[in-house]
């Protein structure tokens, strides 16, 4: 965190706008916890910030002039900032599609500078494979995945998410039951979705 707050600064010092940094973290559980002490952390270097899961009720716009946006992954997309730090790798499922998505997300919405952070074996992992495309610049080089083993996963990820619809549906169906009204279950459901 120390470092991100350092290279945050840094950047600033040197002539970048704070609107043109973002901070993504893409551990989902402390999220929040990080932005607090990054937030802290950058207010005593006179560094303001939109931190934009801050307040679940509110959806502030992601990027305001002279404040470094903190985001989740979510609503980082379709945005993009000259510096991104990205930190929490190691909360990522380097096997499964969706972890890799979430990285390549994140890493992509750099537009020059991309800063990562993360300990132990995940983030380890990450980083051989940063330097083996650098080794490998301007070429990417990948083995080409088995496609009937990407059918088999793509089947058993339709047959979760057809156990999750129907979970879903009788959750919403036990709200029913217990007298939630339409416009109550559409809030319960807001709240849940961005506490996530």
């Amino acid at each position: 965190m120390i470092q991100f707050v350092a290279g945050i600064v840094e950047f600033i010092r040197l002539g970048l706008q704070p609107e043109d940094i973002v901070v993504i973290a893409l551990d989902d559980k402390n999220a929040r916890h990080y932005f607090q002490h990054l937030s802290g952390a950058l207010a005593i270097q006179g560094v303001s910030s939109n931190n934009i899961i801050a307040d679940p009720y509110s959806e502030p716009p992601f990027s305001i002039d002279g404040k470094v946006t903190l985001s989740t992954v979510y609503r980082a997309k379709g945005n993009e900032a000259a510096a991104v730090f990205v930190l929490g790798v190691d909360a990522v499922s380097l096997r499964t599609r969706s972890g890799r998505n979430k990285l390549f997300t994140a890493f992509t919405r750099s537009k020059a500078w991309l800063r990562v952070s993360g300990i132990g074996p995940v983030a380890e992992a990450i980083q051989n494979e940063i330097n083996v495309a650098h080794l490998n610049f301007p070429f990417l080089r990948f083995t080409m995945p088995d496609l009937h083993a990407v059918e088999l996963i793509q089947r058993d990820l339709s047959e979760r998410t057809i156990k999750a619809n129907k979970i879903r549906g009788e959750y919403l169906a036990r709200l029913r039951e217990e007298g939630f009204s339409e416009e109550e279950i559409a809030d319960i459901l807001a709240v849940e979705a961005k506490n996530g």
